[in-house]
């Protein structure tokens, strides 16, 4: 009678790189298209965009009755080709939508990995990198274009990696290069251009190819990137104007770039956020040699053989070229390392590859203790008071997290990625459960779904909907209409008269200032969102 070989997951992801990565990828997906709401910000405001999409805004997003100059247009694009496969505008659009998006990037990913090293256990390794990260599982299920953005920009670099390296002709990479970078700053903006030119230019100076920038390849490839902005911002400018064109130029571009106006963090800022990000891969440094780099003999060899770089090297300039860039940029989120995603999982996947007898139980003692200390957290989160919600699934998530991490612990001594094909079977079981039963208990404190069927359901009796001083568009998509927003309490009165029969949600904290609310406005509904309190009141007829 056969018995169960711990080794047998990772035998067949490597025979099977493909099939077990994508299979393994589909079940974290599949079974959570339904589950929850879609969340505050972003996600529900991406959701009015793309309603306003339907209405007939397609080459110019909007939000509201406002032009939408943050995004472009393409990942838009992409979700109206999903929709008959999602039966509908629907929550399970937007996360059919953050599914595909996934996959891309770990297509992508394994594609650079299989291509650049023709070596089956890295490409293996890369992609179970990426199913078994926290930070890649949690974007995964969250509505917004970072992965496409992502995938593009990797696929981009890879052809630039091309170019510099052929020994003849190299339009074809350059074009393809430049195109798939129109096509990434065409998801969300100008990165989609700058983060393969930093890859691209680090390995360049660092190997000895700065002549090749200056090639007729090079040329033809520029000018095909400069043709597809020029097509996308004349198409604005004729829909739109000059104001659109000037608020993408200026406040879009140079704006965020050199003094953004939110999120402005130091420039140190990611290099704290990207190892949290990135647990509990972060941790494999710790097992290996991080002492290396201060090891004269080794930095002298490196050096001596700069130019005779290759694709680990080109790599390394993927990652420290755009760690280095967005560290450049005004405006910091943990969200803009999601391009950073794939050349951090191809050397996770080369260090996994290339794991030894002797330093594998160190790694997945790191790791395993990581995945049982998380796993017994939960047990901590479920006894903490959280206003409105009743989380769910944190057994699930000790049994899950915290046994696969137990699992490591005992199999580290076993053949060097035993652990790894386990940690994946694990790990993605446990993201079905963050995903399907603990998210979707967050929302009613994460989703404006709640306020804004409270306010559909006036709306509908008559009432004139109007939102006073919140983010624009949040409320628009669960409310069905376009609510009238105001920043001043004069307006907001103004509207009241001349509107008797009307709908208001603001902050509770607005509500209290208010110095003069009309007389026949009253409560119905006050629930927390996220950091703030908001009231819902409505306004009848005398």
């Amino acid at each position: 009678m056969s018995t169960y070989r711990p080794d047998a997951i990772w035998r067949f992801a490597s025979t099977h790189p493909w099939l077990t990565c994508i299979g393994l990828y589909l079940v974290q997906v599949a079974f959570t298209l339904d589950a929850r709401a879609l969340w505050f910000s972003d996600e529900v405001r991406y959701a009015e965009v793309y309603s306003q999409l339907l209405n007939g805004h397609w080459w110019v997003l909007h939000l509201g009755d406002a032009f939408y100059p943050d995004k472009p247009p393409l990942y838009f694009w992409l979700l109206r080709l999903l929709q008959p496969l999602a039966g509908g505008v629907s929550e399970r659009l937007f996360f059919l939508g953050s599914a595909v998006s996934g996959l891309m990037v770990l297509a992508a990913s394994m594609f650079l990995a299989r291509t650049m090293f023709r070596d089956p256990r890295v490409t293996a390794a890369t992609g179970l990198t990426l199913v078994t990260s926290i930070f890649f599982a949690t974007v995964a299920h969250y509505s917004r274009m970072d992965l496409p953005f992502a995938a593009l920009i990797a696929l981009s670099q890879w052809a630039f990696y091309r170019m510099l390296t052929s020994d003849g002709q190299s339009r074809g990479p350059a074009l393809a290069a430049f195109g798939l970078a129109a096509a990434a700053t065409l998801v969300k903006g100008p990165l989609g251009l700058g983060l393969p030119l930093a890859a691209m230019l680090a390995f360049a100076a660092w190997s000895g190819r700065l002549r090749r920038l200056l090639s007729a390849d090079m040329a033809w490839g520029l000018g095909l990137y400069l043709l597809a902005m020029a097509v996308w911002l004349g198409g604005a400018w004729h829909v739109e104007g000059r104001p659109f064109v000037d608020n993408i130029l200026g406040t879009q571009v140079i704006g965020r770039a050199v003094s953004s106006w939110h999120h402005r963090e130091p420039w140190y800022y990611y290099l704290y956020v990207l190892p949290l990000a990135w647990l509990p891969w972060s941790l494999l440094p710790l097992a290996l040699r991080p002492g290396r780099l201060f090891d004269a003999a080794f930095r002298t060899e490196l050096w001596r053989n700069r130019r005779n770089a290759g694709p680990e090297a080109y790599v390394w300039c993927m990652l420290l070229g755009g760690l280095t860039l967005l560290s450049a940029i005004s405006g910091k989120i943990p969200g803009y390392l999601i391009p950073l995603l794939p050349p951090l999982a191809l050397l996770n996947g080369l260090a996994l590859a290339r794991l030894t007898t002797r330093r594998a139980p160190r790694v997945w003692l790191l790791v395993g203790s990581f995945l049982l200390s998380f796993g017994l957290a939960a047990l901590f989160v479920e006894f903490a008071p959280i206003p409105q919600v009743c989380l769910r699934g944190l057994g699930l998530t000790l049994l899950l997290a915290g046994g696969t991490g137990w699992a490591l612990i005992r199999l580290r001594h076993a053949n060097p990625r035993t652990a790894l094909g386990v940690m994946a079977v694990g790990v993605s079981l446990w993201v079905v459960v963050l995903a399907g039963v603990t998210a979707p208990s967050l929302d009613p404190l994460m989703s404006t779904r709640d306020v804004g069927l409270r306010m559909r359901h006036y709306i509908e009796q008559g009432h004139a909907p109007v939102v006073h001083d919140v983010f624009s568009g949040v409320f628009n998509y669960y409310a069905g209409h376009t609510p009238v927003e105001t920043k001043r309490y004069e307006d907001l009165e103004a509207f009241l008269t001349a509107h008797p029969k009307a709908v208001v949600t603001m902050r509770a904290k607005h509500w209290r200032r208010w110095e003069n609310p009309p007389a026949n406005l009253r409560i119905v509904d006050q629930r927390r969102i996220i950091e703030s309190d908001y009231v819902v009141a409505v306004s009848e007829e005398e």
